[in-house]
């Protein structure tokens, strides 16, 4: 099971005093801890199968949340900022490099900006 409740802003504020420990190193095999928005479904039931534990507090270490509420939790207003050793499923504005539109938009303007060639950073 997972928390079904919308999230709060649960990763850690950037002007909050130092970080928890649990987040600042990496968890150890069976010590991963996540936070979901959504309860049941093959990911939640891949990280219990996994023997991973669900949380409602702000030590975990994988976020699983529905695109809205990765936005809100993330907005640059909000100073929440993710611990060295948290992941999340989404990232603010995941669409411009996700949707082929915008990722063209953001290279072109890349190699506008740079003087650059597309091919001046090959893939590796």
């Amino acid at each position: 099971g997972g928390a079904a409740d919308k999230p709060q802003s649960k990763a850690k504020s950037s002007s909050s005093s130092g970080q928890s420990s649990l987040l600042s190193r990496p968890p150890k095999p069976g010590n991963v801890k996540y936070r979901a928005d959504v309860s049941g479904g093959v990911v939640i039931s891949a990280f219990d199968r996994n023997g991973w534990m669900t949380t409602d507090s702000d030590d975990w270490n994988v976020g699983w949340f529905n695109v809205n509420n990765i936005r809100a939790m993330f907005h640059p207003d909000s100073g929440v900022r993710l611990g060295d050793y948290q992941m999340v499923n989404h990232f603010p504005n995941h669409w411009e490099l996700t949707r082929k539109d915008t990722m063209v938009k953001n290279i072109k303007r890349y190699m506008r900006e740079t003087g650059k060639d597309a091919d001046s950073h090959p893939i590796d």
